[in-house]
């Protein structure tokens, strides 16, 4: 659903990597501190799962939360699709156990969804956000490799490259 939020705000490619690798280490830590068994996110049950709902146009999770992202409410989403998208409950689910857990984990990326979906919050606010949020790291390195090359933007970045490629690729199309 964020993957969709995020598309249907107009934020990029770039923004969908860095969010759903940020989506991967989440759901990692959600499971590490719910099960106390050990168990492997990298096979397709979890993994695959989020990669094809983030990423492909034909998910009813991503197309709803497309749909939020474009200005629908949740109940004219949830009409307009007349499918039923399992992320809405496992939303709720997932912030709900959250938040009863004793050892709760910090899941910026559920929190926005949930704060979007249940509580009325403003999409484009709650992303606004969600952005300071997320481990940017990755481009930091590529930042360096690119600079002063073929990417006239990135050249005329300030002294700190993190920062300023953060704005860059959060910065919606619209």
């Amino acid at each position: 659903i964020a993957a969709g939020i995020a598309h249907g705000l107009g934020y990029g490619d770039n923004f969908q990597s860095v969010l759903m690798s940020n989506a991967i280490r989440e759901m990692k830590r959600f499971i590490k501190k719910m099960h106390k068994m050990k168990r492997n996110i990298n096979n397709s049950a979890y993994l695959g799962d989020l990669l094809v709902t983030g990423y492909s146009t034909f998910s009813r999770n991503r197309m709803f939360g497309n749909m939020i992202g474009k200005g629908y409410t949740v109940k004219s989403a949830q009409m307009e699709m007349n499918m039923i998208a399992e992320g809405y409950y496992a939303t709720k689910s997932a912030h709900q156990l959250n938040e009863k857990n004793v050892r709760k984990t910090q899941l910026p990326i559920i929190d926005a969804v949930y704060s979007i979906l249940y509580e009325n919050k403003n999409p484009k606010k709650v992303f606004k956000k969600l952005t300071e949020k997320l481990d940017w790291f990755w481009l930091f390195v590529v930042s360096i490799k690119l600079r002063g090359k073929r990417h006239k933007r990135l050249a005329t970045l300030p002294k700190h490259p993190l920062i300023a490629l953060k704005e860059w690729f959060v910065k919606p199309s619209r």
